[in-house]
């Protein structure tokens, strides 16, 4: 197990790099993929959180992006297509909950819990 920082063993981590994978523990952030320039994903892809009203989107791939928003059972509460760079969502519609926010653009994907209140 590799932990860098504050990462602790919670949630599993998967950074693919050219046929190598590297797993990381975070509780946090779950990945899959790269980003543009070899970077790491961000747990701070969506901000603020917890939210009430809206939240940001911080798009890291260099293309559009596909933002899907599941509850906590799994079930498919809200898709939406995303530009690179920054993207305001609205979750005021959404009853107050934790959601599992996953961004793919091609094969790389990244997730994030965020809390609506």
């Amino acid at each position: 197990m590799c932990c860098y920082g504050r990462l602790i063993a919670l949630n599993p981590v998967v950074f693919l790099q050219e046929k190598e994978a590297e797993v990381y523990y975070s509780s946090y952030l779950s990945a899959i993929g790269d980003l543009p320039g070899g970077g790491m994903a961000s747990d701070r892809f969506c901000y603020p959180n917890p939210a009430s009203a809206q939240i940001t989107v911080m798009n890291p791939y260099q293309k559009e992006a596909h933002l899907k928003i599941f509850g906590m059972t799994g079930a498919l509460i809200k898709e939406t297509g995303l530009n690179k760079g920054e993207n305001t969502v609205s979750v005021q519609n959404l009853p107050k909950g934790i959601y599992l926010f996953r961004l793919q653009s091609g094969n790389s994907v990244i997730q994030n819990k965020v809390m609506v209140y």
